[in-house]
């Protein structure tokens, strides 16, 4: 079982450990270079770096066990997800951890910005041939409370469950889950 994909940079640094215990004939770690050999043998080495706060952790394989996911931080501990496809070692950069539909036509992510005023968002991408286009994204608010999206579920090809970490009011100690049903036909009625 994957922890949250909302997890601080220190914790996911942890669990990276037993990821790469996991794909070891393919991962691994030297010091701050993280070394991905690729099906076409094909190699790429992503670096650490400590001066402008750039680093990369890997943190396993997507769900349909295409691609490696590889989390990578940058300058006020910015971060994406980097989706590597595991024979041609092409690519994709996403903002958040990916979920994919049961039929793998879509992915979803949701993501919490704190240095931006601290809300969660939910995006959306749709594949297409060999690459995945995002359709839209929606901020997770509440007038009432602040929450953060603690994980994605889906339901089914078109229904997203999206688990809401809230805090209620003002006091952080005093939080709670909440739940929210989205479908694909949302996004569509957005363009």
């Amino acid at each position: 079982v994957k922890p949250s994909p909302f997890l601080l940079k220190e914790q996911i640094s942890i669990t990276e450990k037993t990821y790469l215990k996991n794909n070891k004939t393919h991962v691994s770690r030297k010091n701050n270079s993280l070394k991905i050999e690729c099906s076409n043998g094909k190699n790429m080495v992503f670096e650490n770096n400590e001066e402008n706060g750039e680093s990369y952790l890997f943190y396993g394989l997507t769900e349909d066990n295409n691609c490696f996911i590889v989390r990578s931080y940058g300058e006020y501990d910015s971060h994406g997800q980097l989706l590597i496809n595991k024979e041609t070692c092409q690519i994709d950069s996403l903002d958040g951890y990916p979920r994919f539909s049961p039929n793998g036509d879509y992915i979803a992510i949701g993501e919490y910005i704190e240095e931006e005023g601290a809300f969660g968002y939910l995006s959306l991408y749709k594949k297409a041939n060999s690459e995945y286009i995002e359709i839209g994204s929606i901020i997770l608010y509440d007038l009432e409370y602040s929450f953060a999206p603690y994980d994605l579920f889906w339901i089914d090809d078109k229904t997203i469950f999206v688990k809401k970490l809230k805090t209620n009011g003002d006091d952080e100690n005093n939080y709670y889950f909440d739940y929210a049903k989205i479908t694909i036909d949302y996004y569509n009625e957005l363009k």
